[in-house]
């Protein structure tokens, strides 16, 4: 089962971009460091009142993958904004040596 919130194909693409050649157990790594990354910028951006509801809708809809793109997109929230923006921070603390 698929954990990531962005396919792990694309996280994984991103992460062999900034380090290639890095061992199997290193990208791994690198990748769920950065969709934990991911998750964090995108929680961050709702109210309390929002996270609520959020959390709601998730466990009345465990199996339904859309109820979360679903939620932001109701909420007016801009997703791919938030993720490309995470993966810039990602990239620049990688080239400042923060992330190996």
């Amino acid at each position: 089962m698929n954990t990531y919130l962005v396919d792990e194909a694309v996280l994984g693409d991103f992460v062999e971009t900034l380090s290639p050649g890095v061992s199997a157990d290193v990208k791994k790594k690198m990748t769920e460091k950065l969709d934990h990354q991911i998750l964090k910028a995108i929680l961050a951006e709702l109210t309390p009142e929002q996270g609520g509801k959020l959390n709601k809708l998730l466990k009345e809809n465990p199996d339904d993958p859309d109820v979360f793109e679903g939620f932001f997109k109701e909420q007016g929230i801009d997703l791919e904004k938030i993720v490309a923006n995470a993966m810039i921070e990602f990239k620049n603390d990688f080239e400042k040596g923060g992330e190996k």
